[in-house]
């Protein structure tokens, strides 16, 4: 496993460690800056209606329910927004298998299922 491996001295666990802190330091920047300006707009409330938004939330961003109407290119976001999911899903359990090596993380290719859905999306992607 590549965080087993040692650079400069430094163990690549602790080099993993060093550079999502700098990646969380700088997304959280970059949140602050959007956060300003976000302020500048009107204040709504977007806790009504809850069970409704959370249908068209499951309906249309999960579900992906209007590019099907798309005869043509329909297919295509909803795959890619799937691949990209599945695609995080495995990133963040190689992430995590590398800042804690001695916790037993299981990897994409030790969760049959998970494995298989993400080597058919990476192929449709």
């Amino acid at each position: 496993m590549p965080s087993e491996a040692t650079i400069l001295g430094i163990s690549g666990a602790v080099w993993l460690r060093i550079l999502l802190a700098v990646a969380v330091a700088i997304f959280l920047w970059r949140m602050v800056v959007l956060a300003r300006v976000l302020r500048m707009g009107s204040v709504e409330n977007r806790f009504d209606q809850l069970p409704l938004r959370m249908r068209v939330f499951f309906r249309e961003v999960i579900g992906q329910a209007r590019m099907f109407a798309e005869p043509v290119i329909g297919w295509a976001h909803p795959v890619i927004f799937w691949g990209f999911c599945l695609f995080v899903v495995a990133s963040a359990l190689m992430v995590l298998g590398g800042m804690f090596p001695s916790l037993s993380i299981p990897q994409v290719e030790q969760i049959p299922l998970l494995g298989t859905l993400v080597d058919l999306f990476a192929v449709l992607v």
